[in-house]
């Protein structure tokens, strides 16, 4: 059994790209709406891929901002348990964002191209602003056995005819497997994978197999070759300007930024970006210093010819001056191009995005191979290859050929699928790099291109159905060149393309890529969008919305629909309201889609747990500027409330959006008080009991094993520390239970509720629980996790009078356990907080308080010898009594002498018997 408290009740939920209504999308997706009112969800089919448009979840740090958004709402998805292995976490924007990159797994195996973004607006409180995923579900009836050895389905592959040539395998690997681009599956299925190749750089040819780890049925092989052919994507930096090394655009002197020189025997440096270099030298005798065409980014091969290698004896200091390449040939001008501009496409990258992930590794880089007209990109080896001049095509290796092909290298690093999104991404990347619209400029002679951008020439529309990769790809590039054309135009060329080259990068790491053979799609110019955003509400527009959408549109590709007008609430709306008084909420209101708001015709409609909506006018302060009055309500009652105004094209517009049907809602309290709150940064008198345990026992550090083998990387909430299960490397539960126990939290004063965030992945179904007591002897039994829990941390939170009678003394208890031992597990507890929901209705009093009671024995001596509860002796006895409740006093208690005031009269030496 699992408890969560949810205090509100549906609020509004924005659909895009799909006619669902809010009650149509599943119960993850009404939540998300309930906490977040107006966020707005994409889906494609039946499939939720994307929720954005209003800030979401919040945290100290990006980080925590993410993986609370992770913990609460992971089952917007509507996947059943999502398990996500972070890849990457970097700032962006400059500075603006964070982006999070994560890939699922479903019981223990990776899921192909299944990848998640998390996009966080950093400010004083870092929020998520979008959230986007393709996840797949296990199946109902879970997977079939495995009857499949690794060995037999690389052998079923190998044995086919069309596979002859391929000399070089790959050990297959377990992985769920839930279809790619216009593959389509019913349901996941366990499959092995595993690569095929040809040694031979002349005629490549290297593929992914996916077989049926049931079956044995071969269900999907995909071409790990992305070329540059007669109708591919290319372009140059290499040779001066854009064409490539030929009679026409001889090679030109330019600084080998990145280069390895180094001394023999002693220490290297790579040369900076003007080509100077200083090697750090503890002699003063004559060295051999010696430069390679090895880099920090790329690593350089050729087919033909020798690599570049050139040394001088030098006395130190120097200086010692080399000119690679001179006299310039073809060999090795490709070799300088290609290092060149990997380099410098790899730098573009790194500077806009100094955390992007996966590209701080030396690419191979094969050059003159020995056939023509042609380039590719490679995952087998993770290389960029290029072909030697011959027949009327140039040597391949020139500026934005090289730095498309390294855009394939980037796609396969961010762990999209490649195809047409491939294709086009490169384009993209060396296009907006250059800031060019033609790519690979005379690659088939002169006068000829591989792809033509420039404005006038033909767009190639979505949907592509049924497009070549090469022809496909061009919807992406062509969106993204007239985008940075609209922003040159609006903001000065200089300006215009900066902005644009940072929104790119900003852009490739949240997007989720392409849509079978779609390279853009409706999907492409929402993340667009969500990177140019500002205050992470897509209602009131982005900075730049006009000239991304415009450039969309003309491959036929719209926006979502902004709100008919926009509504801002200046000093934000309430998560909960007092009894007893009206609460005023500021909202203002101008422009939307649907012209501008009418003066003075702004109402409010509000209902009171669920009863019927009464509607009023709303005070207006100046010219569309309103206050929205909620009523004045009892303890723990809910307010739903929405807004309407009228619009100069004759409409009225509410807010949120769907009127009564998803209005925003709040709660009468007083106050949410927090009784205890750990964070573990200190030892606060948690206690752990172990039985029968070899290995795991709990303790209270900072992860320290990055996740190297299910366990938390990073605490939850940023403090620094928390609870696991052992921090050491390959010290996993064994045996056991091991018992976390809290201290004693005192409930005595009412109901409470208990949240904390909570790591557990187990590779198999070991249990992990929480109790709770009253007592310290007898518990009760809250949660059990029997499914193998999540690489993630997850928030949890349940009622203490759910289960006990809330105490003085109430506990609780996490426990976890490998027993027998026959699997890995690690638990993790952070974020522990419990917090009671209070409320006082200030029309719930006494109808008398009794101000004071003064007793004195003895008048002569001037001292007061007693206080209260002496009345009843022979005294002089003061009573000062307090009428609340403005109601008559009809008796009293009060003996000799006594003196009552406020609102009655002097009793003197009577003795009366009660109160009213």
């Amino acid at each position: 059994m699992r408890s969560r408290t949810v205090l509100l009740t549906l609020g509004a939920l924005v659909v895009a790209a799909s006619s669902a209504l809010a009650g149509d999308l599943p119960e993850g997706a009404q939540q998300l709406s309930s906490e977040f009112p107006g966020v707005k969800v994409h889906t494609e089919g039946s499939r939720i891929v994307a929720v954005y448009g209003k800030p979401m979840t919040t945290g100290r740090t990006a980080a925590q901002a993410a993986n609370r958004f992770l913990a609460e709402h992971s089952d917007v998805f509507n996947v059943g348990t999502l398990t996500l292995q972070p890849t990457f976490v970097t700032e962006t924007g400059n500075g603006k964002f964070t982006a999070f990159g994560y890939n699922q797994f479903v019981q223990g195996l990776p899921v192909e191209g299944a990848v998640g973004r998390i996009l966080v607006r950093n400010s004083a409180d870092y929020v998520v602003s979008y959230a986007a995923g393709r996840f797949v579900r296990t199946p109902l009836e879970g997977f079939p056995t495995d009857r499949v050895t690794a060995s037999q389905a690389l052998a079923s592959v190998q044995d086919l005819d069309q596979n002859g040539r391929l000399d070089v395998w790959t050990a297959p690997e377990l992985v769920v497997f839930a279809g790619e681009a216009d593959v389509e599956m019913e349901e996941p299925i366990r499959a092995w994978k595993f690569m095929g190749s040809t040694s031979s750089m002349a005629d490549p040819k290297s593929f992914s197999f996916f077989v049926n780890a049931d079956s044995g049925e071969l269900v999907f092989s995909r071409n790990e070759i992305y070329d540059i052919d007669v109708s591919g994507t290319i372009d140059a930096l290499a040779t001066p300007g854009t064409l490539p090394d030929n009679a026409g655009n001889p090679p030109v002197l330019m600084p080998m930024e990145g280069v390895t020189v180094g001394i023999q025997g002693g220490n290297s440096v790579f040369a900076n970006a003007d080509g100077t270099f200083t090697i750090p030298n503890a002699g003063s005798g004559s060295v051999t210093v010696q430069v390679d065409m090895v880099g920090e980014w790329v690593t350089i091969f050729t087919d033909q010819g020798t690599v570049i290698q050139e040394t001088q004896v030098v006395t130190p200091p120097g200086p010692a001056n080399f000119t690679l390449n001179s006299p310039a040939s073809q060999f090795d001008t490709s070799q300088v191009n290609v290092f060149l501009h990997t380099t410098r496409t790899h730098d573009f990258l790194k500077a806009r995005a100094p955390g992007f992930p996966g590209i701080d590794i030396s690419i191979t880089a094969n050059n003159n191979i020995a056939s023509t007209c042609n380039a590719f990109y490679s995952s087998a080896n993770q290389s960029i290859n290029f072909y030697a001049a011959g027949g009327s095509c140039p040597n391949t290796g020139f500026s934005d050929v090289i730095s498309h092909e390294y855009g394939h290298f980037v796609v396969n690093r961010l762990g999209l699928g490649q195809g047409g999104f491939g294709e086009g991404f490169g384009d993209c990347l060396a296009l907006m790099r250059l800031n060019n619209f033609i790519l690979g400029e005379e690659f088939l002679g002169p006068g000829t291109s591989v792809r033509d951008y420039s404005p006038g020439s033909p767009r190639v529309q979505y949907p592509c159905t049924g497009c070549a990769v090469h022809l496909a790809g061009e919807t992406l590039g062509g969106c993204v060149v007239d985008l940075r054309e609209n922003f040159k135009t609006t903001h000065g060329a200089g300006p215009g393309l900066t902005m644009a080259q940072q929104l790119f990068v900003d852009w490739s790491l949240i997007t989720l890529g392409g849509l079978g053979s779609d390279s853009a799609h409706p999907m492409t110019v929402i993340e667009w969008l969500v990177v140019d955003d500002d205050d992470a509400n897509q209602d009131n527009g982005t900075p730049n919305r006009t000239d991304i959408c415009d450039a969309f549109s003309l491959y036929n590709i719209d926006c979502p629909e902004l709100p008919g007008l926009t509504f801002v609430y200046p000093n934000g709306q309430p998560s909960f309201i007092g009894p007893g008084a009206a609460t005023v909420v500021r909202v203002d209101v101008s422009d939307g889609a649907a012209g501008s708001p009418v003066a003075s015709t702004g109402t409010q409609s509000v209902r009171v747990n669920g009863g019927a909506y009464t509607t009023t006018a709303m005070n207006e302060l100046a010219t569309n500027m309103y206050e929205i009055l909620l009523p004045s309500s009892n303890c723990f009652d809910v307010v739903e409330y929405f807004v309407t105004v009228g619009a100069s094209n004759g409409n009225d517009i509410d807010d949120p959006s769907g009127a009564g049907g998803s209005p925003f809602v709040t709660e009468v309290l007083t106050g949410l008080n927090s009784v205890f709150s750990d964070d573990f940064e200190s030892n606060n008198g948690w206690t752990v009991e172990d039985v029968a345990i070899t290995t795991g026992t709990w303790q209270r550090t900072t992860p320290s094993n990055g996740g190297a083998r299910q366990d938390p990387a990073n605490d939850f909430d940023g403090s620094g520390q928390c609870f696991v299960t052992d921090d050491a490397f390959n010290a996993d539960i064994d045996g056991g239970p091991t018992r976390l126990i809290s201290p004693a939290i005192d409930l005595s004063s009412g109901d409470a509720e208990i949240k904390y965030a909570r790591w557990y992945s187990s590779s198999s179904s070991d249990p992990f629980t929480v109790e709770v007591s009253g007592n310290g002897s007898t518990w009760v039994l809250v949660d059990t996790i029997t499914d193998g829990g999540s690489q993630a941390w997850v928030e949890e939170s349940f009622v203490v009078g759910d289960f006990i009678t809330p105490t003085a003394t109430t506990q609780v208890r996490f426990s976890a356990t490998d027993n027998p031992n026959d699997s890995v597990g690690e638990a993790g507890i952070d974020a522990f907080d419990v917090v009671q929901r209070e409320c006082t209705d200030p029309t719930d009093q006494p109808d008398l308080a009794v101000e004071g009671i003064q007793v004195d024995f003895d008048p002569s001596d001037g001292d007061v010898d007693a206080g209260p509860g002496a009345i009843g002796q022979a005294a002089n006895v003061l009573v000062s009594v307090r009428n609340t409740g403005n109601l008559p006093i009809i008796s009293a208690n009060i003996q000799t002498g006594a003196s009552v005031s406020g609102g009655s009269t002097v009793l003197g030496n009577t003795v009366v018997t009660d109160w009213d």
